[in-house]
């Protein structure tokens, strides 16, 4: 065992040190007379060269304090052996280290923090370009349910505050696209709509379909009225082919969360078959395929991401969706009722893809043809059919109808594509929901946001209002 002494230099404490360790320090001059020098914690601070067993390296000793030998004092730590040179490492050089390596991981996670929240965007668009899927991409084939009852949508996804992968509301704020020309984020929060079906047939294999066919007989068709044979077509034969879904349509994120708007009129035929089970069962039977599930998906830069229908409204033209992302970009919403006559405004939309009809492959009515065996939705459409299209025009008036609600009529031109997807200002806020044009004529409406707010509310706790 040794003993353990330590050193004070001005204000600053060193040891514990070893008998032999500090005769060292003296021989190599490292111990003067601005060094103080005391046993354990127990003794006075005193001169190193007034200690009887250094007086040796010290040729000015006049006196000694005490003339015993140093005690031993195993309860307390002692040093380790001097370094190669011959020196201990002092302690604060440690703590130095142990503080500096805490700031550098600090600044690591800092930088992390920071990609995660303005690089999404580009990690996206690398593992687009690589062929990969970026976080909260579609669902594969493989969870279907059991029965037509289980038809419906699943629950949205938890609101708790325990959820992490949500965005709190003051951090969602960084999200939030504040300017028209954000190419960067608007492309990653307006998304393209497609309806349509996912399934598995008689032989195991998934499939995805823009629409199904619903074989009607000659006895069937001829009770139909006129204006439901108009929705079919009547075979030579007699029979009638009813052509399921396949709507097409725009929509806009406007929480970080994934929660997203569009018009109810793009969803409404996958809801209405959702709500009448027997529908999808008649086709389920005529193709004896195991599973059949009518299907919104929304396609955010060419990736498709299956999407939950949260609301529909039944006083507007509203249905607010959700996919599986998070920290997304997002439009903030404007709650006023008026806007000012020549406002600058923009319509943002796919409208490419809903003019292009249908596939040549489901022009045909043999099974082993018209669904997508081993595919996905996107296959159906060109890579130009996912880029937005934004269009200007300025605000022509805001009406105030009781039975329509508040409606901007503006000049910034939209086809059936664009419906559902918003109508921003210079700063990117939306003020309405693009949803009718009139005839042939230069004039479009879109409801205002404002009046949807306790509906969206309701639903979306994470918008940004203003």
């Amino acid at each position: 065992m040794s003993a353990s002494w330590w050193i004070r230099r001005g204000t600053m404490e060193d040891g514990p040190f070893t008998v032999d360790q500090l005769k060292r320090m003296a021989s190599e001059g490292e111990l003067d007379q601005n060094v103080r020098i005391r046993l354990g914690k127990t003794t006075e601070w005193v001169e190193p060269q007034h200690m009887d067993w250094l007086q040796e390296y010290f040729g000015n000793a006049s006196q000694t304090v005490t003339g015993k030998t140093p005690l031993e004092i195993p309860s307390i730590p002692v040093a380790p052996d001097a370094s190669p040179g011959g020196i201990a490492t002092p302690w604060y050089v440690f703590a130095v280290i142990s503080v500096g390596a805490m700031v550098l991981l600090g600044l690591v996670v800092l930088i992390l923090m920071e990609f995660q929240k303005n690089g999404e965007g580009s990690f996206r668009e690398s593992l687009a370009d690589s062929g990969g899927r970026s976080g909260g991409a579609r669902e594969k084939n493989s969870d279907f349910p059991a029965s037509t009852e289980d038809l419906l949508d699943p629950k949205p996804a938890n609101h708790s505050d325990s959820d992490d992968e949500k965005p709190e509301p003051d951090e969602a704020i960084g999200f939030v696209i504040n300017n028209v020309e954000d190419v960067k984020r608007i492309e990653q929060a307006v998304g393209f709509v497609v309806c349509g079906w996912k399934g598995v047939d008689e032989d195991g294999k998934s499939f995805e379909s823009l629409v199904a066919p619903r074989f009607y007989s000659a006895e069937e068709v001829a009770a139909l009225n006129d204006s439901q044979q108009e929705d079919m077509v009547i075979l030579d034969s007699g029979i009638g082919v009813e052509w399921l879904l396949g709507a097409q349509g725009s929509c806009f994120m406007v929480a970080a969360d994934g929660f997203m708007l569009t018009n109810m009129h793009v969803i409404e035929e996958v809801h209405s078959v959702r709500n009448n089970p027997s529908t999808a069962g008649k086709i389920k039977k005529q193709f004896d395929f195991r599973q059949l599930q009518p299907t919104v998906w929304v396609i955010l830069q060419g990736t498709a991401h299956q999407a939950q229908i949260v609301h529909v409204s039944d006083r507007f033209d509203l249905a607010i969706l959700k996919i599986d992302v998070s920290r997304s970009p997002c439009f903030k919403l404007a709650a006023a009722d008026q806007l000012p006559r020549l406002t600058q405004v923009w319509t943002i939309g796919f409208p490419g893809a809903a003019r292009r009809g249908l596939n040549p492959e489901e022009e045909e009515l043999e099974h082993e043809n018209f669904f997508l065996q081993g595919k996905e939705i996107e296959s159906l459409f060109k890579s130009s059919d996912f880029e937005y299209v934004i269009t200007e025009g300025a605000v022509s008036v805001v009406q105030h109808r009781v039975e329509s609600g508040d409606l901007i009529y503006h000049t910034a031109k939209f086809t059936g594509g664009n419906s559902g997807g918003p109508l921003v200002d210079e700063n990117g806020t939306a003020w309405g929901i693009n949803t009718w044009g009139i005839g042939e004529s230069s004039a479009y409406i879109s409801p205002m946001t404002g009046q949807l707010r306790s509906e969206i509310d309701d639903h979306v706790r994470r918008c940004t209002w203003e």
